[in-house]
């Protein structure tokens, strides 16, 4: 069974240090939402899991782990993420369907640019408008 939502709010930081990418269905405590994030640098104190694959997480750090996602795909108004269930067992499911709301497809580069920095190479899919 895939996961599917419509993302209403979107935050994205992609620095030089690190890149992070979350999409919820909105409100205070969303009832769907999906965070990645990597560490981009060795900075002191950042731990080394951070450096290697992205941390994915749906719903809370109990359903989440670091190198989940094994295929991401992005057109302009839906993000379709395959997630390894061998190396993250405890998320519900390993395919994601995100749909866009208007106001984060606005978004689509700086999204675009967030998955590109999270996830290595052929594993990202960007079907550009």
């Amino acid at each position: 069974m895939t996961i599917r939502f419509r993302a209403v709010d979107v935050h994205i930081e992609n620095t030089e240090a690190h890149a992070l990418l979350g999409l919820s269905s909105g409100g205070t405590e969303p009832e769907h939402h999906v965070i990645m994030m990597r560490a981009l640098s060795d900075a002191p104190g950042v731990v080394d899991a951070l450096t290697g694959d992205a941390y994915f997480e749906y719903r809370d750090e109990h359903h989440g782990g670091y190198g989940c996602v094994s295929r991401a795909l992005l057109k302009p108004n839906l993000l379709q993420l395959t997630c390894d269930k061998r190396r993250c067992p405890a998320l519900p499911d390993s395919d994601f369907e995100v749909e866009l709301a208007d106001a984060v497809a606005a978004r689509f580069e700086e999204i675009a640019g967030a998955l590109e920095a999270l996830i290595d190479g052929p594993r990202v899919v960007i079907e550009r408008p």
